[in-house]
């Protein structure tokens, strides 16, 4: 018996997708299993199902495991490894049933899953048992076909257990198959080698006792008696516990060998009890076929006798009917007949052989008509299959192909909703902190006016306190004039209309120029502002001279906002045909999540109303977006609490032509 929690451990054990062999090993533990171990088989969902499937064949409960079996292959959750094995079991199951043709339809069905999942055992299972159905359904071409590509795809000496098994079964299947197409020389190899098989496990196995009993009479067929009569008499002496059936198949082999033998009063003594045995168990086909070989006898010892015999035998033989003993029974009554001289009776004899004869002829050929004929409707119905397999899959692959098509556009989708969200988002966040930051110098133009009309209209106006209104409004104006000329060039340079001025930029100078004005901003914050131009970079280089002052002014702002008693630091050189600036500050720096957002328009680090740094975020993004008109690039790294370092990298020459921004 299974151990129950043996059979429990494998269920628990087995992935979502089984491997067939994981899927076989619960199917072959579930007869031998305890009744309440298989139990849990009622839970255990599709491969549940299957097993008890096989457990109903097992116990010749048909009808039971026909219904599990299609209740299995229906599970839609069912893997391919049960689905495959299910359709086996469903095959066995009508098979016993007696539904040949939808046994040979189930294993049609199982043998291009069985492919796909690469496991030559249940192909070779599904292959056989089509066999067997193809054999009884008369199409004897195909089933010798369907047991070759089984054999082949199995061992030649293969390991104990159920693939040994089957292989042993396939060599008997395809010498039986060999007999009835009349080549019994081909059938001896395989009924040997399945012998051998089936002994190298038990000498004693039922199997190999029936195995010798077949072979033996192939070899009476090849005119080989004495190695015929080996067998039979090895069969003899394990056949009494297989009951009397087997024992009289190897008796009545034996006496038919004793007669090629030549050992006819032995034969004798063996056919007339066999005879009468099979009369006696009410087998008229047996009787027959043994009365065929005692009349065989007779004839050879000349009896009288001989002639009821073998008459009896051809009466019985007509009607069940066996053609084969039929046709035997007329020539050796005809033989009786010459050996008696009545050569009238002997001609009838002949000409009833030669009707018999012709009769079988006809019966071959429309049985061989009627097998191509059916092996074309097979092969039609199997490529009908195949076409509607073949569109179910290009189905499948287009609902795949759609469904990944729609997946990756609901992501598109959802990322133009993000974008435009974010967009949003921008834009309001563009009108706040724009008119937050326009408000303020309005406000101080406003003001300051308003303090302006009040004190020109003091009757003695004080001249400083004017002065420094109109200071104070002239500043305010030029703030918000950098703020829209800011906007104004970043509308610009995204819609490309910015023409290139290209000239020879001296760098020393164009450095101390830029910088040197805003020292004192540096020194008010107790900030360090230095600057230097290394050796390689002493020639001039070709740029746009406005464009790239406006670039170092943005960079060097940008630092100095950002550093309170800290250091920036300017740097030109020149690395091979590229100019680089770099702006290294040791101010705040940036997270590096934020860093992406950098060079877009209107953002900075810290978008709320009460951040600490003034600005509408465009300082940067221009910054890019001038260096790309330059034909560069601006990058940054930056360390939170430690700084930033920013780098421009530009032709040295300037770019190829003068032109407008892409």
């Amino acid at each position: 018996m299974f151990p129950v929690d043996d059979l429990a451990e494998l269920l628990a054990a087995l992935p979502p997708d089984p491997t067939s062999a994981a899927v076989r090993a619960i199917r072959d533990a579930t007869p031998s299993a305890s009744e309440a171990s298989r139990g849990a088989l009622h839970d255990a969902g599709p491969v549940g199902v299957l097993a008890l499937a096989h457990h109903a064949n097992e116990a010749h409960r048909y009808d039971e495991a026909d219904a599990l079996a299609a209740r299995a292959v229906a599970e839609p959750t069912a893997p391919a490894a049960v689905r495959a094995a299910a359709l086996l079991e469903w095959a066995i199951a009508a098979f016993h049933r007696g539904d040949m043709r939808s046994c040979l339809d189930r294993c049609t069905d199982g043998l291009p899953l069985a492919g796909r999942l690469d496991d030559p055992i249940l192909q070779a299972e599904l292959e056989a048992q089509a066999a067997v159905a193809c054999r009884q359904l008369g199409l004897r071409g195909r089933a010798l076909r369907l047991n070759l590509a089984a054999l082949g795809r199995l061992p030649a000496d293969p390991a104990p257990g159920p693939e040994r098994t089957l292989v042993s079964t396939l060599h008997n299947n395809l010498a039986t198959l060999y007999v009835l197409q009349g080549d019994p020389a081909s059938a001896v190899g395989h009924f040997e080698r399945g012998l051998a098989i089936t002994e190298a496990d038990d000498r004693t196995s039922p199997v190999a006792v029936i195995q010798r009993v077949n072979l033996g009479k192939v070899l009476l067929k090849l005119g080989r008696p004495d190695a015929a009569a080996v067998h039979f008499e090895e069969a003899l002496r394990r056949a009494s516990p297989l009951g009397p059936a087997v024992e009289l198949r190897a008796q009545e082999g034996l006496g038919h060998a004793r007669r090629q033998q030549g050992r006819l009063a032995e034969a004798l003594s063996i056919m007339e009890p066999v005879v009468a045995a099979w009369s006696a168990r009410g087998d008229a086909t047996m009787q027959a076929t043994s009365s065929l070989t005692l009349g065989e006898v007779l004839v050879d010892l000349g009896e009288a006798r001989a002639e009821p015999v073998l008459r009896q035998a051809y009466s019985a033989a007509r009607d069940i009917p066996l053609p084969d003993v039929a046709l035997g029974a007329v020539e050796a009554l005809a033989r009786w007949a010459e050996a008696q001289g009545r050569w009238a009776q002997a001609c009838d004899w002949h000409r009833a052989a030669r009707t018999l004869q012709r009769d079988r002829y006809d019966a071959l050929r429309a049985r061989t008509v009627e097998e191509l004929r059916a092996n074309h409707d097979a092969e039609r119905r199997q490529r009908e299959t195949a076409a509607l397999r073949d569109h179910a899959d290009a189905l499948e692959d287009q609902v795949a192909e759609r469904t990944a098509s729609l997946r990756q556009r609901n992501v598109e989708l959802k990322q133009a909703r993000d974008e435009a969200r974010r967009a949003n988002e921008a834009k309001s966040t563009f009108l706040a902190v724009t008119s937050h930051e326009l408000r303020t110098p309005l406000s101080g133009i406003v003001g300051y006016a308003e303090l302006l009309l009040d004190d020109l209209q003091d009757a003695a106006p004080d001249p400083e306190l004017i002065a420094e209104d109109v200071d104070r409004i002239h500043r305010s104006a030029l703030r918000l004039q950098r703020l829209i000329d800011r906007i104004l060039s970043l509308t610009h340079l995204e819609a490309g209309g910015v023409m290139l001025q290209l000239g020879e930029v001296d760098l020393s100078s164009f450095l101390a120029d830029l910088i040197e004005p805003l020292r004192p901003v540096a020194e008010d914050a107790g900030t360090t502002l230095q600057w230097s131009v290394s050796p390689a970079a002493e020639a001039p280089c070709t740029s746009d001279p406005q464009l790239l002052g406006q670039i170092v002014d943005h960079l060097v702002e940008n630092a100095l906002r950002f550093t309170e008693a800290g250091t920036v630091d300017v740097r030109a050189d020149r690395v091979g045909e590229r100019l680089t600036l770099t702006v290294a500050d040791t101010g705040v720096g940036v997270p590096p999540e934020a860093i992406d957002e950098l060079f877009r328009p209107f953002h900075q680090v810290d978008m709320s109303y009460t951040r600490s740094h003034e600005g509408l975020g465009l300082g940067l993004a221009l910054c890019q977006l001038q260096a790309r008109a330059l034909g560069g690039e601006v990058t940054v790294a930056s360390t939170p609490g430690t700084g930033s370092t920013f780098l421009v990298s530009l032709p040295w020459g300037g770019p190829s032509l003068a032109r407008s921004l892409p």
